[in-house]
């Protein structure tokens, strides 16, 4: 007989993988963007609740990974909601795993 591999689905395929790579993904956008200048076309965020918060310091000294405030702000948001979607995810996959795996045995 022979042996047959069992294939898993392809990591691209998992439910917890996605939200990392769409994090990566804008990470990429926005660091291409901000290396060479280019920024949203708002027409004026002054006094906007965009506005308000893109001046503010947190965003402007203490969480700058980009010099354009508005991709800072962007980044906070996608990470406080995509990070912890794929952290959610992937730590079903592993107890799911754990437990079959226990309970086969």
């Amino acid at each position: 007989m022979k042996n047959k591999l069992k294939k898993g689905r392809s990591i691209l395929k998992r439910e917890w993988v996605r939200p990392l790579i769409a994090l990566l993904v804008l990470q990429l956008i926005f660091f291409v963007c901000d290396k060479n200048g280019w920024s949203m076309n708002f027409r004026d965020d002054e006094g906007t609740v965009l506005g308000k918060f893109t001046e503010a310091k947190f965003f402007n000294e203490q969480f700058a990974p980009y010099e354009n405030p508005t991709f800072n702000l962007f980044t906070a948001v996608f990470l406080v909601t995509l990070l912890p979607a794929a952290i959610i995810g992937a730590m079903k996959v592993l107890f799911s795993k754990k437990q079959t795996n226990h309970h086969a045995g």
